[in-house]
């Protein structure tokens, strides 16, 4: 599909210049665990406490939560859920979500437009 073709060109970019040190994961999005905190991966149906901002590619911030959530319940975006089972507890975290594994065609409400890829910073707390 040439649309995600020509955002991943746009977020490869965007990542070169602003997070050489992320990977991209074989979900299609980009991370940067900034703690490596020894532990074990969390998984489906942990529980855990997390806080997530959430900005725009240009730096807006488009919304931040402190939130308990279970890993694969649907309670955030996919690339987000995904993107939680790189983690351990007590890691900090920086994502890059293409719009097609954030909010979609949909959007967020008034929070975040249709067709908006993300940048999110996640700290996953070591108590539930």
């Amino acid at each position: 599909n040439q649309v995600i073709e020509y955002e991943d060109s746009v977020i490869n970019a965007y990542v070169a210049d602003s997070f050489p040190e992320m990977k991209k994961s074989g979900q299609g999005f980009w991370y940067w665990n900034m703690s490596n905190t020894k532990g074990h991966l969390l998984k489906e149906n942990d529980a855990c406490r997390v806080s997530v901002t959430i900005y725009d590619l240009d730096g807006v911030l488009c919304d931040k939560q402190d939130m308990k959530i279970k890993i694969g319940k649907n309670q955030i975006f996919k690339g987000l859920d995904d993107g939680l089972r790189l983690l351990v507890r007590g890691d900090n975290a920086w994502f890059v979500f293409p719009w097609y594994l954030a909010y979609g065609l949909k959007g967020n409400g008034d929070k975040v437009p249709p067709y908006t890829s993300l940048k999110v910073y996640v700290k996953v707390y070591r108590d539930f």
